[in-house]
Formats: C-alpha cells, sequence, structure tokens
C-alpha cells in the first residue's frame, strides 16, 4: 500500500470529537439483568432483562467502555444525524468490537459502516442461528465471543438453536474441565 493510500486511510478514520451532551441508546446484552452504578453515583443503570434499553449521554457513556467492549452493553442507537454507532465507538476506543460486529456479523464494508445508525440486537441471533459453521467458529474466536456464546446458549433454551455442531464447538470453548458437563449447563 502506499504512502498516499495509508495516509488516506488514516485519515478516513479519524475520531470525531463528540459533544458530551449527545444522547446515545445503549441495550442489555445479556441473559439477565444489567445493573451498573458508577463509583460517585451519578450514574445508574437497571435494565432487568435481555433487550432493554436506556438513554445515556456520551460523557456518561465513557464510564462503560468494558461493557461496551465486550458487547454485554451494545450501542443501539445514536440520538444524532451527525454521529454514527461508528463514530461513538470510535471516541470511546471501542471501535475494534463494533468494527468486527459490522464486517463479520453483518457483511459491511467499511463505508456502508459508516453510515450505520442503529443496531439492532436481533441481528446477533440471526447470525448465529443461519450462519455456517466455519463463520460460527470464527465468532467464536473473535472480540465479541462472550456475547456469541451468552446469546448461543440462551438461544438454544429457547428453543431456537438446534445445530449440534454449533453446540459441540461451544463446548470447546470451554476448560477441559468443564466440557462435560457444559451441555447439561446448557440445557438448563
Amino acid at each position: 500500500m502506499s504512502r498516499l493510500a495509508r495516509n488516506h486511510e488514516r485519515k478516513k478514520r479519524v475520531r470525531k470529537q463528540i459533544p458530551a451532551d449527545v444522547e446515545v441508546t445503549v441495550a442489555n446484552n445479556t441473559d439477565g439483568m444489567f445493573e451498573y452504578q458508577s463509583p460517585n453515583k451519578v450514574l445508574t443503570l437497571s435494565m432487568e432483562k435481555y433487550g432493554d434499553e436506556e438513554f445515556v449521554n456520551f460523557e456518561d457513556l465513557r464510564q462503560l467502555k468494558r461493557y461496551l467492549e465486550d458487547f454485554s452493553l451494545v450501542i443501539v442507537d445514536v440520538n444524532s444525524d451527525e454521529y454514527s454507532v461508528i463514530d461513538i465507538a470510535r471516541s470511546l476506543r471501542v471501535n475494534r468490537s463494533y468494527e468486527e460486529y459490522f464486517k463479520s456479523i453483518l457483511g459491511l464494508s467499511d463505508e456502508e459502516m459508516e453510515e450505520e445508525y442503529d443496531i439492532d440486537l436481533e441481528e446477533l441471533d440471526d447470525f448465529i442461528k443461519d450462519s455456517t459453521l466455519e463463520e460460527y467458529k470464527v465468532q467464536l474466536e473473535g472480540r465479541i465471543k462472550k456475547t456469541i456464546i451468552e446469546r448461543s446458549v440462551a438461544l438454544y433454551r429457547e428453543g431456537e438453536l438446534n445445530d449440534y455442531s454449533k453446540l459441540q464447538a461451544l463446548k470447546a470453548t470451554r476448560p477441559v474441565d468443564e466440557r462435560e458437563t457444559f451441555l447439561d449447563y446448557v440445557k438448563g
């Protein structure tokens, strides 16, 4: 790649300055309750179940970075026409997880990713159910593997994931001493 092409690529991915008051909607992407209280007790989130949403301003969102990075919380909407989901993710430096989601799960190009202003959690479930075994295994080694595993278990328990090969791939992600009992755990 030429130096000019690399410079163009760098310019394209420059983090935008996001005003502190930009409102972002985050969703609980865990199979249970998600609770967070900031050390100064200014920010409190309580989401009872998967898919519950809360509004958070960008300034407070910084405190939730580790949950956004592993997809326990997902930025599902940016309440501004000026900033996309990836703009917010880049400003928080959690963009690798979101780029992986957009490219691997949704199959979007870099240009298409820049235009995404919301995320539908059902798209992740659709990927888990409809992907090939090879695509699925790649994601079990990716940045959002924790979410892939958790959602796969939830989908199996709901009767929506019945692919034995994917369950075996899930089992292989567990520590050796947990593998024998993992399928019993999955069955609930």
